[in-house]
């Protein structure tokens, strides 16, 4: 299928969002619409015209925006308030076209893809150097970027925690004026990251006003959230083993490839294990030492914490 199929296909595209069920005109519906590429792909188009336009562009994602820019300019002319969003990323459109540019009503969606950069250390870190240009190069094209990120990966489970890079990265997000984000950081069963409750609030605080102090809302969390186990819980986040585990972890396999993950993580495994169940030991005595009062009140907490789930749950 060559390019100026593409294009003509891209009317039909048109036809579809205009007429979806989620469609409902100027006063609902959505305002965003998505056409991309799934995970994976290397190449999009071999046919001769559009291996000419791939040359021509450096890449993949020139071919990909001509033809999402033939979409939107059609949408444009009804629904100019409407945008349509794609993926831009991976080995096949990560990097920026040399000449077609975005247009106004679309919206590029990039990603801190955890198999290129190390989402446990900042992007400003020399590990994730190549990210950051690829942010910064769309950024000098696109009229409007947004950021599908991720928090959660990995294999083993260890006491690691973004926390580290979170901050740091939001407010480089904030300067590129990235107006959207989608954060992978679902609660990972086989692979839990320890204080991820303490990142999800104070990112969200983050979001909401980015000149805030991090430490300073991480110690609101901890005050409120853990009680009269907070100071055990505060030493164990403040922790170097603790804080700066995956760091450590990435740093090492970085600096020295010949170490395996395995031989890390047993050698922290035997540093930490005693110290993090002595504090979990100390923080459940803190419990056990309330009073009846503040037992009922505790109690009362989470009997509305439960109930507030079930009912989340249900809706």
């Amino acid at each position: 299928e060559n390019l100026n199929a593409l294009i003509e296909r891209s009317f039909n595209e048109k036809d579809q969002i205009l007429n979806s069920d989620e469609f409902v005109g100027e006063n609902g519906g959505g305002s965003v619409y998505d056409i991309s590429e799934l995970d994976g792909m290397v190449y999009i188009c071999k046919c001769p015209e559009c291996k000419v336009i791939t040359k021509e562009e450096g890449g993949n994602s020139g071919l990909l925006l001509r033809y999402i820019n033939s979409v939107a300019r059609e949408i444009k002319k009804e629904y100019p308030d409407i945008f349509i969003r794609t993926f831009c990323y991976g080995y096949n459109t990560g990097t920026p076209p040399k000449k077609v540019r975005p247009e106004s009503n679309v919206l590029i969606q990039l990603c801190d893809k955890f198999s290129i950069s190390d989402p446990f250390h900042p992007l400003s870190h020399p590990m994730n150097i190549k990210r950051k240009e690829y942010f910064e190069g769309w950024r000098k094209i696109a009229k409007r970027i947004m950021v599908w990120d991720y928090w959660t990966v990995g294999a083993n489970p260890h006491p690691c925690t973004v926390f580290n890079a979170m901050p740091e990265d939001l407010k480089y997000f904030h300067s590129l004026n990235v107006t959207d984000m989608f954060l992978e950081a679902g609660r990972n069963t086989y692979s839990p990251q320890s204080f991820i409750d303490l990142s999800y609030f104070v990112a969200s605080q983050l979001m909401l006003n980015i000149e805030q102090d991090p430490e300073k809302l991480a110690d609101i969390y901890l005050k409120y959230y853990f009680g009269p186990a907070e100071p055990q819980m505060r030493k164990l986040f403040n922790d170097p083993t603790t804080r700066n585990f995956a760091c450590y972890l990435r740093l090492e396999s970085f600096l020295k490839p010949d170490i395996t993950l395995e031989e890390i993580i047993y050698d922290f495994d035997k540093q930490m294990k005693e110290k993090v169940l002595n504090m979990f030991e100390i923080a459940k005595d803190a419990f056990a030492n309330l009073n009846s009062k503040e037992l009922s009140k505790l109690n009362e907490l989470e009997n509305q914490r439960g109930y507030r789930k079930k009912n989340l749950q249900l809706s």
